[in-house]
């Protein structure tokens, strides 16, 4: 539970927007996300995607608004273009009940895509409009992660489809939704 305004209420969803006031630089919002997402721990989803890639997210920003809380279920990294595979290992470490995940836009590369090879949870991993991996890099985590049920990736993906990947692999167009 979270003391808000006199009230207590459950927060199962974050964005760093609803606990900063206009006018905060982004790293002030960061450094509150942190100490909030650490306080939090029935915090379900957490969405940086709003910080924006101009803003100068990076790897310790992100591990600090994952690092305390184990039960998250959606993280939304989308966007977050200083953020490297650093933070996504971490993630896949540090998240055991993480079942949706968006990298969309990322930098990620094939070593943080096979981080989530063995990961016991994850359903959904969104990487369109990423390009640092191969096809090789998403069959090795497929194997690895038997809760995988959907992958997202750009429609200008040139190599071809193991049919290992085919039951889960959907195509998005390059444009932001």
């Amino acid at each position: 539970m979270v003391h808000t305004g006199g009230s207590n209420q459950k927060v199962t969803h974050f964005t760093p927007t609803q606990f900063s006031p206009s006018g905060w630089s982004i790293t002030m919002r960061l450094k509150q996300l942190g100490d909030y997402a650490l306080n939090l721990q029935c915090l379900e989803e957490l969405d940086l995607e709003s910080c924006g890639y101009r803003t100068g997210v990076t790897d310790s920003g992100v591990i600090a608004a994952v690092s305390g809380n184990r039960s998250r279920k959606k993280l939304n990294l989308g966007r977050l273009t200083n953020v490297s595979d650093q933070s996504i290992v971490f993630v896949a470490g540090n998240c055991p009940n993480l079942e949706i995940l968006d990298l969309s836009g990322s930098y990620v590369t094939g070593a943080g895509v096979r981080a989530f090879s063995g990961h016991r949870c994850l359903q959904s991993l969104d990487l369109r409009m990423c390009s640092e991996f191969r096809l090789s890099d998403i069959e090795h985590m497929v194997l690895g992660c038997q809760s995988l049920k959907s992958i997202v990736l750009s429609n200008m993906i040139k190599e071809t489809i193991p049919e290992s990947l085919s039951r889960i692999v959907k195509f998005a167009d390059e444009l932001w939704l």
